[in-house]
């Protein structure tokens, strides 16, 4: 082994030729760590054969063991009397190694006591002492983090005529660490046996401990187990096992499977009738199974009259098999109850499921104890959406649709397990909520947005939950969707007030300011604004004109109509034809101020975000185009022709300034969630419900309060890993199952530190690859597509391969693992390559691993010779 992350002098000892060494002569060589390492003596063996010259080797600390200060003294004693005649060198061998300074052993030390112990023995062996001068029953000197076994506990009852009825309990406790489990540090296996009747008879437990970061004393290690008697031979009925869930309309079998001693003897008796709460109503007529034939239906199945089944005998494996048929029901709410009778000198032990004192006559008319239990048929489920916030003052309604958007009188609902898969399936849901607070969204960029699209009923991937509601894990979202309840998500729509009091402003009107006003053709009075004629004029006058769709004290005003696709142009300062009989220009051009509402915006991503109209003023140059007439006289008389009058980009526009939105226009203390094509396709075995927490979509603030701050946010999905064997390979994406150190920032470097990526022969894994010519240079990593746009021109770098460690190098199980626990694959996108990050985000890093840096040999047909002797080459493109 050597020395290792340390190093050892040499030293010189001069001695008169010819003279005897005396009794004390002794050499000291010092063994000091390598930076960052620390030493201790008790980390080094002394290997040097005791001979002539050498006395003794003595290892000892020069300080406190593992201190920064401390350095090993190799103490050499020299045999008295040697007297030396030549130069003479002595070769030291002494092995061992540093240790780093962030491994330095720490101690644990314990005691085995506390135990509660009934009829009960708990014998300690193999214990592990590293420090016999420490007080308790074990101590371990060891590095943090690892994993040692320090004894074997083996716990018996005192009698081999007894047994554990209940498992023993093995738990850690230390009085100085009342608020710690201990038990997450210690690891206890066990090993059980049990007697030839399967009665448990002891255990033993194999005590390991991961050891801490710091020293700890006063770990007191006790076991709880009480042991019984084991029981004589008994004729007991000890259990059953069936499906007891409730059974579809449709004939099917199950099985009933009866626990017992060997040689128990049973009946089954079934009876067939409804059941409410605890109260079993028989039925009249189809009363009792019919055990002698497999019946096609109720009718030939069932009877009036009391019947049973033949007698079964459990045998030495201690259970019985009896096969069920039940014929298909076309009556709602029926259940079935099962009555497992004893037989003979049989009884039923009376902590068995379903045991039932007296329950039923037998045969011979005594009142016997049972098992009995109930299997019911279908009932009546339905689907409901709800929503929850951590504002208490919120209140709900919830409408249901139907497929064709009518209100539905109750919530959609059909019966257990039974299966839709029609278009008259899909429903919807409006959920009206109210608060004394106002409501605030925001969309992935920050902008304070009036409408949520939530993709898939905001049940998606990770990656866009944490987008849409505001968390890494919507936990509340989709609670109690039960299996086999099967739902084909469908859309959902977040929006901060309703239709009545959006529509209090018109967000289609504008008011258009002119030098003046004058009557068109069509008979409107002011119904056309005359334009100014220089920009500097129409411009100071910006400032007076009305909010959008009024007409103030201002006489040379109109408000107009705009179209879906104006208000866009106008909000994007693009090209807009405009209606000369609005507006009016002396000669080629005329300038008009334009008080409009912005268009909603659809935006790039995953959900389509609605901006919030605002109020917005425009200084335009108006042209006239030739292209247009402004009026045509054919047919009977004169028509309005529209469009005439044309804004162009860039130069049309003088001015289009933002203003603010008008508090009418939105009452935030209420929020609509619609949502619309949810497709049930079966329904499950209990009531489903589809909850949405409005606390992952938006924020509340005091009514009429400023609007919450945004706070940047970064959600991460798990990289990708693709692996590629040469440089011309299609790169293979690994199953990742190891860990990963996310960054916890929005700023700066974000570094990602992987352990366990495993690459195997599946991935193109050479065989006894060399994991040395694997560096950081070849690992690269872009961002995918999924991420915020704030990371489209992010760059990533791999800064550490961390561990490489291969295994089953020349087989088919070869594996290559980058990255453990102390040396991790670590790779970062870079400060400064992406953009400031402002609100809610998210990342989604791709690593490419290039295994090699050779091409891929061809895989296609063999080189053929050509006309003339020339060779032609054969090439596959990958």
């Amino acid at each position: 082994m050597a020395l290792v992350n340390c190093t050892i002098d040499k030293r010189s000892v001069l001695l008169a030729k010819g003279s005897a060494v005396g009794g004390s002569s002794t050499v000291t060589l010092e063994i000091k760590p390598v930076a960052g390492h620390v030493v201790a003596a008790s980390d080094f063996t002394n290997n040097t054969t005791i001979a002539s010259p050498i006395q003794s080797i003595t290892l000892s600390d020069s300080g406190t063991a593992y201190d920064v200060n401390n350095e090993v003294n190799v103490v050499v004693a020299l045999q008295s009397g040697f007297t030396p005649t030549v130069d003479q060198t002595l070769v030291i061998d002494i092995d061992g190694e540093a240790t780093r300074v962030d491994l330095i052993p720490i101690t644990v030390n314990g005691e085995f006591t506390g135990n509660s112990l009934t009829d009960v023995t708990s014998t300690a062996s193999g214990v592990r002492v590293d420090d016999n001068s420490l007080s308790g029953d074990y101590n371990l000197i060891e590095n943090p983090f690892e994993t040692h076994v320090f004894a074997t506990i083996t716990v018996a009852p005192t009698l081999s005529t007894r047994f554990f009825e209940t498992e023993p309990i093995i738990q850690v406790t230390n009085s100085s660490y009342t608020g710690v489990d201990l038990n997450d540090q210690y690891i206890f296996t066990y090993v059980d046996t049990f007697n030839s009747d399967g009665f448990h008879t002891q255990r033993v437990y194999t005590c390991s401990i991961i050891m801490p970061q710091v020293a700890r004393s006063g770990d007191n290690i006790s076991i709880t187990a009480t042991s019984a008697v084991i029981p004589v031979s008994t004729n007991l009925i000890r259990g059953y096992q069936m499906n007891k869930t409730d059974a579809p309309k449709v004939a099917l079998n199950r099985s009933l499977a009866i626990l017992g001693d060997e040689g128990v003897r049973f009946k089954v008796r079934i009876e067939r009738g409804t059941l409410s709460g605890s109260t079993f109503t028989p039925d009249s007529a189809d009363r009792y199974y019919i055990w002698t034939t497999s019946g096609a239906d109720v009718a030939n199945q069932y009877a009036e009259s009391k019947q049973g089944s033949n007698t079964f005998t459990i045998g030495s494996s201690g259970i019985s098999r009896v096969p069920i048929f039940l014929p298909a029901e076309t009556t709602d709410g029926i259940s079935y109850q099962f009555n497992i009778v004893p037989q003979g000198t049989t009884t039923v032990e009376n902590t068995a499921l379903g045991y039932l004192a007296d329950g039923v006559t037998d045969d011979a008319g005594n009142l016997v104890d049972i098992l009995q239990f109930y299997i019911g048929r279908l009932k009546d489920v339905k689907w409901e959406v709800d929503a929850v916030s951590s504002d208490s003052t919120i209140t709900q309604t919830v409408v249901y649709k139907d497929y064709l958007g009518n209100t539905m009188s109750s919530p959609p609902g059909g019966l257990s397990n039974s299966e839709k898969g029609t278009t008259t399936a899909k429903y919807g849901f409006e959920i009206s909520i109210d608060s004394n607070k106002d409501f605030y969204m925001n969309d992935e960029s920050g902008t304070d947005v009036l409408s949520l699209d939530l993709d898939s009923g905001g049940v998606h991937t990770a990656l866009q939950d944490s987008l849409l509601l505001g968390g890494s894990s919507p936990s509340v979202t989709g609670t109690n969707i039960v299996d086999p309840f099967e739902l084909e998500e469908g859309d959902v729509n977040v929006t901060v007030g309703n239709t009545a009091t959006q529509t209090v402003v018109d967000f289609t009107q504008a008011t258009i300011l002119g030098a003046s006003t004058e009557a068109n053709e069509l008979g409107v009075s002011n119904g056309r604004a005359i334009g100014y004629t220089t920009s500097g004029l129409a411009a100071s006058a910006a400032s007076g004109i009305s909010a959008p769709g009024t007409v103030g004290a201002n006489t040379d005003e109109i408000v107009i109509d705009l179209t879906l696709q104006e208000r866009e142009a106008l909000t994007n300062s693009s090209f807009v034809r405009l209606s000369d009989q609005e507006f009016k220009i002396l000669g080629r051009r005329g300038y008009f101020v334009i008080s409009y509402y912005s268009a909603n915006i659809l935006r790039r991503g995953i959900t389509n975000l609605k901006t919030i109209p605002v109020a917005k003023t425009a200084v335009v140059l108006v042209g006239r185009s030739r292209k247009f007439l402004p009026l045509d006289f054919g047919g009977s008389g004169p028509s309005i022709s529209s469009q005439t009058l044309l804004v162009f980009p860039n130069k049309g526009y003088i001015s289009n300034s933002t203003g603010t939105t008008p508090s009418s226009a939105i009452d935030r203390k209420k929020m609509l969630i619609t949502g619309k094509n949810f497709y049930v396709q079966n329904y499950g075995n209990l009531d489903a419900k589809y909850t949405f927490n409005i606390d992952n979509f938006s924020q509340v603030v005091a009514a009429g309060g400023n609007a919450p701050a945004v706070t940047a946010s970064l959600a991460h999905a798990v990289p990708r890993f693709y692996i590629k064997q040469y440089l011309n390979s299609i790169g293979t994406l690994v199953y990742f199952t190891g860990t990963i150190n996310y960054p916890n920032v929005t700023s700066g470097d974000l570094t990602y530190e992987v352990q366990n990526l495993i690459i195997t022969a599946s991935h193109g894994l050479p065989v006894s690859y060399n994991a040395s010519a694997l560096t950081t240079s070849s690992i690269t990593g872009t961002i995918d597509a999924y991420s915020s746009s704030e990371f489209n021109n992010a760059t990533v770098t791999c800064t550490s391969t961390g561990s490489k460690t291969m295994a089953n190098a020349a087989s088919n199980q070869r594996t290559l693992t980058l990255g453990n626990s102390t040396s991790k694959l670590t790779f970062k996108v870079n400060n400064g390559s992406y953009t400031t990050l402002t609100a809610s985000h998210t990342l989604r890093v791709n690593i490419t691993i290039q295994l090699t840096g050779n091409l891929a040999p061809p895989s296609g047909p063999p080189p053929t010779q050509g006309g003339g002797g020339e060779q032609l080459e054969y090439e596959e493109f990958l």
